[in-house]
């Protein structure tokens, strides 16, 4: 099943990421090559204990599937190594913020996985991580007679991580180079959509099923982003209006209560000036009894 689940994913990056030619370099876009639709409860992989699979063929299948998936969605450190069918080096790729000294100096719980795979799936492996170089390479490499490769995942991953569907992963990075390719970083493109309700499994789904190309997401975002940086401007200048009568309302309950202090000072002057006089009248009126 590992087996199947490994083809698969090298089916999807075939029609995902064509290979890209050596003199452009460029991926085709595409419509609808898998029409699945993801929850967002099912994006992460169920992991299991690679000990404990039925053989060791499936085992190594299960932990480079992994490793590469991991690679794609740029977790950890390590990177991709290609070796020819006579053992010689190929080409290789280094995952982001990895050392540049990493393969020289390898730390011992790095994982290596190999895996003997025809050359243009290399390719196609290399192009869904983004690595023209190396496609460019294997493609010299498969002109030249050389009709299968040795890939090794060299992955160093330091805290528990779960992995995304690698599918899933794979429609994830197009939209989001797209969306880089537009000059949109990343948290204000998927922000844009967040505002009008949409999620990034919505986004992926549009993408997987063909309702929308990774390049009119892009498009639709920077629409997104400019309408609603033109409502800004609007909320703005009716801010001075709201304020103007917060400050005319302020002024009212200010001399509202200071009438108010004055009416009840009056009141109790008046009150007190009374008690006064009643208390004189009743003192004149037993001094006249005792006389």
């Amino acid at each position: 099943m590992l087996r199947r689940s490994l083809i698969s994913l090298m089916a999807a990056i075939c029609l995902l990421f064509p290979v890209y030619s050596a003199e452009s370099g460029v991926g085709a876009d595409t419509d609808g090559v898998l029409p699945r639709i993801y929850t967002e409860e099912e994006q992460e992989l169920v992991p299991a204990d690679a000990l404990a699979l039925e053989d060791e063929d499936t085992a190594m299948a299960y932990l480079f599937l992994t490793s590469y998936s991991l690679m794609m969605e740029g977790k950890g450190e390590g990177g991709l190594l290609c070796f020819s069918d006579q053992g010689e080096y190929i080409a290789g790729f280094r995952m982001e913020g990895t050392p540049e000294d990493f393969f020289m100096d390898i730390p011992a719980s790095t994982l290596f996985v190999p895996y003997a795979l025809p050359t243009q799936l290399c390719a196609a492996l290399f192009a869904g991580l983004d690595d023209v170089e190396s496609v460019s390479r294997l493609k010299e490499y498969y002109d030249n007679g050389g009709l299968s490769c040795m890939l090794v995942t060299v992955l160093q991953i330091e805290e528990e991580t779960v992995s995304e569907d690698p599918v899933y992963s794979l429609a994830r990075r197009r939209i989001e180079r797209s969306a880089a390719a537009s000059g949109l970083d990343i948290g204000p493109f998927y922000e844009a959509y967040a505002s009008r309700g949409i999620t990034e499994t919505d986004l992926v789904n549009s993408f997987l099923q063909g309702k929308k190309t990774a390049n009119d997401i892009a498009l639709d975002a920077i629409r997104i982003i400019k309408e609603n940086s033109e409502t800004v401007p609007a909320m703005a200048k009716a801010m001075p209006v709201f304020g103007i009568i917060g400050i005319v309302l302020g002024m009212i309950a200010i001399a509202v209560a200071v009438a108010g202090m004055i009416i009840a000072r009056k009141a109790s002057a008046e009150k007190n000036d009374a008690v006064d006089s009643d208390s004189l009248d009743d003192a004149g009126s037993d001094e006249n009894e005792e006389n």
